[in-house]
């Protein structure tokens, strides 16, 4: 592919928040307030590709392709919200919250946002903990944020979601904290979106020929976390969290499993420090992304010379998320030391990400190569991440 862009963006924003904290004394906390936005941008996109090769006959795109927007808006944000921590008996609180948003920059299609939210805390005892949440959020595009560089010129309706989630903590003697927790997430009123079905670390991912326009008709996540950790304040702590989940968008009736699903996910983490030295070693294990496979049709055709070949390979990518890559396992280090100065802080750092140097697949790519018989065979290479990488630095505050 062969690519060029002008993208030229200009957004202006001045905001004002003020927030507000009462205590009853009688078992109420009251929490409120309130936050204005003004804003306005301007989109100038223009993009031009031509793509050559196994791509050059991708189904459904124009080649070469020439895409431009230009776009400008104002408007403003506003926010009100007002929650009540009530501790009902000694042992059982609740908070209960309201938020109102609104965007002027998106009306008249668009109407006011209303956020309820209920949370329930009861403990068993000293040591264990029972939580129970409900809320509603709206996710509005931000006056910045349209997608002038995949030919959007408007924006979308907020998107809504419901949250569930039910938990239950313990904490042992020593400073270590057990708690698990189950969630389910459902999305509706979901905007259009863009994604790479091969290579989402395209340079100009717009423009690659494998990007898609998805439409959800709503999305859902669910899942059970768990995390246990010791964080007492002195010289050694550490956590782990191993999650199990799935999220999946229901696109024309069938359930696709979203680009970012991990069924199994473990985090993991040591902090050492002592004076003004800190030792720090993450690891980061899940299961592969989802990823689309790819297929091809050869299709004679007649040679318009002598030379030409008689036939043309035509990709025909295949189910979208139907196939996964492998599991992705890192290591990271981090060691700083912090130093006396006369004015503000003074830091510096050592670190490496991926420790071990691993190979974690990224992307894939296809091509059509042919055996010394002149067979055709689809050559699929998967491409990877970073590799190790280490970094030095100085940070001065003040």
């Amino acid at each position: 592919m062969i690519a060029r862009v002008l993208d030229t963006r200009d957004t202006e924003i001045y905001g004002f928040q003020q927030d507000w904290m009462f205590d009853t004394r009688s078992g109420h906390i009251l929490r409120w307030g309130l936050g204005a936005r003004w804003e306005s941008a301007e989109f100038d996109y223009h993009g031009v590709a031509e793509y050559h090769g196994f791509y050059e006959a991708y189904p459904e795109i124009d080649n070469p392709v020439s895409r431009s927007v230009s776009a400008e808006s104002d408007g403003n944000s506003y926010a009100l919200y007002l929650s009540d921590r009530w501790q009902v008996t000694d042992r059982t609180g609740v908070e209960l919250g309201l938020r109102w948003d609104r965007q002027t920059y998106t009306e008249p299609e668009f109407d006011d946002q209303i956020s309820p939210r209920v949370s329930v805390m009861h403990s068993i005892d000293e040591s264990t903990k029972l939580r129970a949440t409900w809320g509603r959020y709206y996710q509005s595009q931000a006056i910045q944020d349209l997608q002038a560089e995949d030919g959007q010129d408007r924006y979308y309706a907020p998107q809504r979601s419901d949250h569930w989630i039910a938990g239950i903590q313990h904490s042992f003697d020593g400073g270590c904290r057990l708690r698990t927790e189950a969630f389910y997430k459902r999305y509706d009123r979901l905007k259009p979106r863009f994604e790479n079905l091969f290579d989402p670390l395209a340079l100009i991912p717009e423009l690659a020929p494998d990007r898609v326009r998805l439409e959800p008709d709503h999305a859902r996540s669910y899942g059970v976390e768990t995390t246990i950790e010791s964080r007492r304040g002195g010289e050694l702590d550490w956590w782990a969290t191993y999650t199990w989940s799935k999220v999946y968008d229901r696109i024309d009736g069938r359930n696709q499993l979203r680009g970012w699903d991990q069924r199994h996910a473990l985090q993991a983490g040591l902090a050492w420090s002592r004076g003004p030295w800190e030792v720090g070693l993450a690891l980061s294990i899940h299961s592969g992304w989802p990823t689309t496979g790819m297929g091809y049709e050869v299709v004679p055709v007649e040679p318009e010379e002598e030379d030409d070949e008689d036939f043309i390979v035509l990709p025909v990518p295949g189910s979208r998320s139907d196939e996964q890559l492998g599991t992705f396992a890192q290591i990271d280090f981090r060691v700083s030391r912090e130093f006396e100065v006369s004015r503000g802080r003074l830091s510096a750092f050592f670190e490496v990400s991926n420790l071990t140097n691993r190979d974690n697949s990224c992307c894939i790519d296809y091509d059509i190569d042919d055996e010394d018989d002149g067979t055709l065979y689809l050559d699929r290479s998967v491409e990877h991440w970073l590799p190790i990488i280490p970094a030095i630095g100085i940070v001065w505050e003040f």
